[in-house]
């Protein structure tokens, strides 16, 4: 997954205060990061799928 940074991408501390306490978050093998997905999920949402 590309890794750019977009405006509506999370902060670490935004991350890990708000959104990591609502995943699971065993240890498990992943090919993207679940806030790389989240990532992927708000951008959309915030540019109105333009």
């Amino acid at each position: 997954m590309d890794k750019t940074n977009y405006s509506t991408n999370l902060t670490e501390k935004q991350y890990g205060k708000v959104i990591k306490n609502f995943l699971e978050t065993k240890i498990r093998r992943r090919k993207h990061s679940l806030k790389e997905i989240i990532n992927a999920m708000f951008y959309p949402v915030k540019t109105c799928c333009q």
